[in-house]
Formats: structure tokens, sequence, C-alpha cells
């Protein structure tokens, strides 16, 4: 046994134990795990269970390299856990004996691992001649692109120990197998349940003869056409008798026309799912879109826990025709189903929009995504939604992303269109002072002493209530004979819609309109300062000032609303 002393003159990486070196070479690269295969044995040992513990092959030429390497060398095989061949498949002309050369060695590499865990085949059709004899004693998760055939169906009975089974589709396959043939049909009675599986995605006719007891399924995706649309009823009701309970996530892909039947089986047969995708394959129009709402509205009710709906189709997407009463549409829309279901939060629909609820408020849905950075109308009519309801946590969020989206389009002079309805609080003069020239409330000398003069009635006007505002003004008159202050205001038409636009209002007048029709200063647009009697201007610099002192407890809030629609 070595001294302590002829310790201290070993270098360090000799005095590390071999789990920490596991786990050093495991956070490594690729490339830097094979040089460290190269320095001694020792590390050559260590390296190689982590080189090839996860192997992703990307052509021809790789599978080969693979394949000679884990056959001609015996002590690799036991290492490889997950293996992925996944290329394109390439037609080869001429003599058929370089390709059948080339899967015999696929599947003589293929026999040597023996603890494979993980095994993803997205390449030619012919690999289902590789798995005619093969058995993977450990093996869990099995995912391929290969078509359904008899073949597969063998391989998949003789691992009945899977959790994952994934027979993916293929886009450009997608409309070549519409349909199971007879031979494909009678195949199926080889196929074993599957006890374990918990994550399937296929298609939908296997599922019946996959899930024939009590299973933990909790995932499963199902790929559809015109044909099986007509037994998805077997389907649904397995799914029903043997993981209603486990079952969290349902996926339909059809590449036919939206199936309204289908939304109302899921609602009443699997009620306690919590994330719905349905996709649509083909697209759709807006007419259809209306269809699906509707359809969707009356089941929508049947589910207990659903937080997700996703109601999608490819894109691209253009959120151009996404105007005002486009919004309102979808806006009553989410307030209607998220009523009749309260754990639906997320919605995404089939032209690109999504939606999500504010948590603190069930009446209040919010587009997000990449729609609000495309369309200018949409971050206005949500600033006329969010300004109704200033409260809630997600406004306060969204308000600040608006500001930054909107300081973008100041940046590169985009413009803004207007709307009946945005949140704008103004205080600006409209005519000549005999107390100096410039705009606003004075203070021209001192820019930063006005913006925060301004800011400070932003607030203080958003809070106070129209009554307190209007005795504010008051009292202000009552210090000077003769003076008064009229203001032009511009009120929410949508609150109030008896109250006059831009109707120039005396504040300090008892019969004011606003007064009388009780407006509140959230529902204010615009005050615009018109005219003031002698010494008006500097008594409402003053009380301004004073409101300054004492900020609102909404002033983080109300710092957010952008200033390109307050007009400071």
């Amino acid at each position: 046994m070595p001294t302590p002393s002829q310790l201290a003159y070993k270098p360090v990486a000799y005095r590390l134990p071999q789990e920490l070196w596991g786990e050093i070479i495991a956070s490594c690269p690729v490339p830097d795990q094979l040089s460290l295969s190269l320095v001694n044995k020792s590390l050559q040992l260590l390296s190689i269970r982590y080189v090839y513990r996860t192997v992703v092959l990307e052509s021809p030429r790789s599978v080969v390299t693979f394949c000679r390497t884990v056959t001609n060398k015996k002590s690799i095989a036991p290492w490889v856990k997950s293996l992925e061949i996944s290329y394109l498949p390439r037609p080869l002309s001429g003599s058929n004996k370089p390709l059948s050369s080339f899967y015999r060695l696929v599947a003589k590499a293929f026999q040597r691992l023996s603890n494979l865990l993980s095994l993803r085949i997205a390449a030619s059709q012919e690999y289902t001649e590789v798995l005619r004899d093969c058995h993977f004693n450990y093996l869990r998760r099995f995912k391929t692109t290969l078509d359904f055939c008899p073949l597969l169906v063998l391989f998949i009975s003789r691992h009945t120990a899977l959790t994952d089974l994934a027979i993916e589709v293929q886009l450009h396959h997608f409309f070549v197998q519409r349909s199971l043939t007879s031979l494909h049909l009678q195949s199926l009675r080889f196929l074993k349940p599957l006890t374990n599986l918990q994550y399937y995605r296929g298609r939908s006719e296997l599922l019946p003869y996959l899930v024939q007891s009590q299973v933990p399924l909790r995932m499963v995706h199902l790929e559809l056409n015109h044909d099986s649309l007509k037994a998805v009823d077997a389907t649904l009701t397995a799914l029903q008798t043997y993981a209603g309970d486990t079952l969290e996530v349902l996926g339909c892909y059809i590449d036919a026309s939206w199936s309204l039947d289908l939304l109302d089986a899921i609602s009443k047969k699997l009620p306690n799912i919590e994330i719905l995708t349905y996709c649509n394959l083909v697209g759709s129009n807006a007419n259809q879109h209306a269809e699906v709402y509707n359809a969707f509205t009356k089941c929508v009710a049947n589910f207990n826990r659903l937080k997700s709906f996703f109601l999608i189709q490819p894109g691209p997407f253009d959120y151009s025709h996404m105007d005002r009463a486009a919004l309102n549409r979808e806006f009553k829309t989410m307030v209607s189903w998220g009523v009749r279901c309260p754990s639906l939060s997320f919605v995404t629909l089939p032209n690109g929009m999504q939606w999500t609820q504010d948590p603190s408020c069930t009446y209040l849905w919010i587009p997000h995504g990449e729609a609000l950075t495309c369309n200018p109308q949409i971050v206005h009519w949500l600033l006329s939604v969010l300004a109704k309801k200033p409260d809630s946590l997600t406004s306060r969020t969204l308000l600040r992303h608006c500001r930054n989206i909107s300081s973008s389009w100041s940046s590169s002079s985009s413009s803004i269109p207007s709307s009946s309805s945005s949140l704008s609080l103004s205080l600006s003069t409209s005519t000549s002072w005999p107390y100096g020239s410039g705009s606003g409330f004075g203070y021209h000398q001192q820019p930063r002493q006005q913006l925060q003069l301004q800011q400070g009635g932003r607030r203080r006007l958003y809070k106070r209530t129209t009554d307190s505002f209007r005795k504010d003004l008051l009292d202000l008159n009552g210090n000077r004979a003769g003076v008064n202050v009229n203001v032009d205001v511009d009120v929410n038409v949508d609150a109030h819609a008896d109250v006059d636009v831009d109707v120039k209002d005396d504040l300090t007048n008892s019969n004011s309109n606003l007064y009388a029709k009780n407006v509140q200063p959230a529902e204010i647009k615009r005050i615009s300062l018109v005219e003031a009697g002698p010494g008006g201007r500097g008594l409402l610099q003053r009380g301004l000032s004073d409101w300054l002192q004492a900020p609102t407890p909404d002033e983080e809030l109300l710092e957010m609303i952008p200033d390109r629609y307050v007009g400071f």
C-alpha cells in the first residue's frame, strides 16, 4: 500500500475515485470522451461506456461503421442503451446483393445489443427484415416510422414489457397507407397486450388490441383518417375501460375534415383528461372553425380536469385579418368555454391565436405568442381589455410586455391604429399661456421635473373617482375668485355610450356631464386642458404636485402603461 508521501507525488487525476471520473466523463461531449479514451486503458474503459451509451446514426455509412465496431469488439455492445437510426431512404439501382449484405450486417449487430433499452428506427422499410428475429430482453421504448406490417406486429408482440410505443407516420407517407389491408387485419390477432404501456402514438385501430386490461397509460396520440374515424369508437371505449383514470394527454391527428362527433365522444368517454390536441392536417377555413367552436362549446362542460385545448392545423398563419370584431368574437368564445369548464386555462385555435386565462379572473382571457408582435391592432385591443381589469397579476405583466413592444414600434416609426376603447390619459395644453411658452403644465425649463409631474398626475387621475377629482378642483377654485379649469375629456364609449366623445366639460361645474354620468377615471381615455381662468394653471400645477407626493398603490401598474398610449 503506497504511503501518503508517495501519493503526494502522483498527479491529481490518479487520486480521483472512479465514480468521480465517471461523472466528469458523462458531462463531456462525445468528441472529448473519445479523446479521453486514448489517454490510458483505465480512462478508455470508463469513456467507452459513455461514448456508446446513446448512439445516433444518421447515414448508411455511420450504420456500417457502428455495426462493424459492435460486431468486432464484443465488449462494446453491452454498453449500448439507446440506439437511433434516422436517415432518408435512398433507392438503390442494380443488383440487390450489396443491399442484402448491408441488412445482414445490421441484423448481426442487433443480436449483440443485449442491454438495449430504447430503439428508434426512421429509415427504409427493409429494416423490418432486420427485426424479424430480434429480441431485446430489456427493451422499454420502441419508436419507428416503418409502415405497419405483420413483421412489425410480431416484433412488438415479443416485447410485452414496452412502456413507450410509437408507430409514427412520416408526412410523405401519411396519405399512402390510408387503411389497413385484410392481411394487416389478420395479423392483428397476433398482437399481445402491453400491460406496462404508458405512452402510445400510432394508428387508432391498433390500440384496442394492445390495451385489453388495466394499464398505466398516461399519454396517447392517435393518427386518424376517413376510414379509421368509423372505428374510433372502439378505441375510445378501450381507453375509457382500461385507462380512464390514468390517461392525462390525448391527441388526435386527422387527415380529413373536422369531425364534430369525435369531440363529443371524447368528452363523454374521457372526461378526466387534462390536455386535448385536435389537429386537422388538411387545413380548414373560417366557417369550419366556427362549426368546431360551436361543437366544443356544447361538450366542453363534460370535461372535469381539462387544462389545455389545442385546436390546430398546419401554418403559416396570417394575423393581419385579426381586427377588433374578430378579437371580440374569439374573446367571448374563450370566456364561454372558461365558464363551462373552470379548469380550462390555455387554448390554441386553428388560426394560430393562443389564449390564456388569467388565474385571478375567470372572465379575463389574454392573447399571447407571436400574434402580439405581428399585428399592432392586437396589442391595442389587448390594452383596452386590460384597462378594465388593472388589478390582475397577468395584466401587470403583460402591460410591461406591451410597453416593450410599443417602444420597438416607435423606434421603427411604425404607426399603431387608434381604437375607441384604448386607455389613454394625457394632460396637455391647447392654448398659449400668458405665463410662458411651451406645452404641458409648465416647467418647460426643467424637462425632468415636468415628466415627473405628468406621471404623478397620471397616477392620481387614474385612481381617483370623478367625485373626488371634481372636489379637488372645487377646492382649488374656492381659493381664487374667478378661477375655473375646463378640460376636453375622451370617454370609453363602450362603457358609457350616452356620454359624448371629446365633449368639452367644465369639471368645476356642478352640472358636469362626467359627474352626472358617474364616469370613473379608469374609463377616461384622454384629458386635455382646454382653457383656464386667471391663476388656474398655477393652481392645477400645485394640485398635481401634491398628488405626486402621495402615489397610489397602483403606481407600479400605471407606470407599465406604454407612454405611446398615455400620450405624454
